[in-house]
């Protein structure tokens, strides 16, 4: 009887030890794999997780996990749940918060240099962009926020910006004479739409559908996703591809939260903040395909300019280089230089 009870015994530790190895992969990998993660760092996002760049922090945080063998953890929080862009950047300065996506606009108080990406008509196309922003002057750029202690890690994808009218489509900058176009709160791009003989007009997001439907605006701008997110197209069936901005996002770390990791893992994280970037935009890719789709169904006319309409819109915003510092000009040269 009590060598019955030993068997047990024996299978029933045989079983627990099987179960513990198949869970934390012992059998593969030594039970480190199960051991707590050496730092587990955040990441804030103001959008929500279907969003490319939230997308692009999950893929960042997996493959920080993937390849440290799990020591560095990055836990997402999207929807703004750590605060807005200004106050997030704040906290990543002092070290409450790690990593975050955020838009120049947040970081420009810092880096004067950052300034020149909002310049409408800075690139002949996207390609042009890309080439600026992933060599030797997009990464120089990555750098200008360092002696606030936020680290640039890489470029995120956030559209072109491009008019849409209620009333007729626009082909060249005289049209817009004497209309009301609803921009951001940009100075520069205020000026540029008095450059066209057009009144800019600020309001916030929310505002515009009804702003278009009671006709007390002409059109807007803005990028293809958020022109079907909030269905413009009922009110604004004319989306007019000039395509004048290009404004990437930055996605960023704390100098406090890099200064605790070793130099290698350091590289890990740059490496993976690359590799998340080049699949956030292939998702942002994705997602302006989907919202070409859904604003045509909904009956947009999508008009597309030829090569020599986008060089006059160009043409007549070139009076907005004017109020850049000379050290800013020096990097707008440089873009332009740019192959």
């Amino acid at each position: 009887m009590f060598a019955d009870k030993k068997k047990s015994f024996a299978r029933l530790f045989a079983g627990w030890f099987a179960c513990l190895a198949i869970v934390c992969g012992a059998v593969a990998v030594p039970s480190v794999a199960c051991a707590a993660p050496e730092f587990t760092f955040n990441y804030a996002d103001n959008q929500n997780k279907d969003y490319p760049t939230v997308k692009g922090a999950y893929r960042f945080a997996q493959l920080v996990k993937e390849k440290t063998g799990g020591r560095i953890v990055v836990k997402i929080y999207s929807n703004a749940k750590l605060g807005d862009e200004k106050s997030v950047v704040d906290k990543l300065q002092s070290g409450e918060i790690d990593f975050a996506r955020v838009s120049l606009s947040a970081l420009t108080p810092y880096a004067e240099e950052l300034d020149v990406l909002y310049l409408p008509y800075l690139y002949r196309d996207a390609a042009h962009m890309w080439r600026v922003l992933n060599g030797p002057i997009g990464s120089e750029l990555l750098t200008k926020t360092n002696g606030a202690g936020i680290v640039g890690l890489s470029w995120y994808d956030a559209g072109v910006r491009s008019f849409y009218m209620s009333q007729k489509p626009v082909r060249a900058p005289q049209e817009l004479r004497g209309l009301k176009i609803r921009v951001q709160e940009s100075e520069l791009m205020a000026d540029v739409m008095r450059a066209f003989g057009a009144e800019p007009v600020t309001m916030t997001y929310g505002q515009v559908y009804d702003a278009l439907k009671f006709e007390k605006i002409a059109g807007a701008e803005n990028n293809l996703p958020s022109y079907a997110a909030m269905k413009h197209f009922e009110v604004a069936k004319y989306y007019c591809r000039d395509e004048h901005s290009r404004i990437p996002e930055m996605q960023i770390a704390s100098q406090a939260t890099l200064n605790k990791l070793t130099d290698e893992d350091k590289n890990i994280i740059f490496e993976c903040a690359s590799l998340s970037a080049a699949y956030e935009r292939e998702e942002w890719a994705k997602r302006e395909k989907e919202a070409l789709a859904k604003a045509k169904k909904g009956g947009a006319v999508i008009v597309e300019l030829t090569e020599k309409e986008r060089a006059e819109f160009a043409k007549a915003a070139a009076g907005a280089r004017t109020h850049f510092t000379d050290r800013q000009k020096e990097i707008l040269t440089r873009i332009d230089n740019e192959g």
